[in-house]
């Protein structure tokens, strides 16, 4: 591996399935239908909702409720 430059890195699947429960309940608060696609993955459902769609985004990516900032 050191041949060819290669770093190989454990992951902790714990901690980003822990991450991806925390995104698709904050994701919950904001459309009335989410479908998970994959652990991190998902489309929610803004038919119906008049909002301008670039602050929606951003106030979603936000979220304090994450931890991620």
């Amino acid at each position: 591996m050191e041949k060819n430059h290669v770093h190989v890195f454990s992951g902790n699947f714990a901690m980003y399935g822990d991450m991806s429960r925390r995104v698709q309940e904050v994701l919950r608060c904001y459309s009335p239908s989410i479908e998970v696609y994959s652990i991190d993955e998902a489309f929610l459902d803004l038919d119906g909702i008049d909002v301008d769609f670039d602050k929606y985004a951003k106030e979603i990516s936000r979220a304090k409720e994450l931890g991620l900032l």
